[in-house]
């Protein structure tokens, strides 16, 4: 059996939350182990499920989206970090990419993309695994 790609939302908006879950539950290969809308939260779940991607938007409930990355920098694990925001600016794409985020996409341009990429990332994992 093919081991799943294992995906974590952050997330402070429910429509948008509920577009990923949605997302998700479509791609091939892969689950959702979770969403959260807290810095606290989403590094609690990386602290303690196995997680090869988590979607993470920079504006949170409490925290950040950029304390997540940080968090995540020291992960020994590695999950990949994709940074899904409406705050497309350049110093913020500069400070995520700083922190070891490996994409970052905006909310209203590129859902399609992420799409692909996660299908991407999820095909490369289950083939990997053969």
């Amino acid at each position: 059996m093919t081991a799943p790609l294992h995906v974590l939302i952050v997330e402070d908006s429910p429509l948008i939350s509920q577009k990923l879950v949605d997302m998700v539950g479509t791609l091939p290969f892969s689950a959702l182990n979770g969403v959260v809308d807290t810095e606290a939260d989403a590094c609690e779940q990386l602290a303690y499920d196995h997680i090869d991607v988590a979607i993470v938007d920079i504006s949170l409930r409490q925290g950040s989206g950029f304390g997540v990355l940080r968090y995540m920098k020291g992960l020994p694990s590695e999950p990949k970090s994709i940074v899904y925001t409406n705050a497309d600016l350049p110093p913020y794409r500069r400070a995520a990419f700083a922190l070891g985020a490996s994409h970052f996409m905006d909310k209203n341009r590129d859902f399609q993309r992420l799409n692909e990429l996660l299908t991407r990332l999820a095909m490369a994992k289950a083939s990997s695994a053969h």
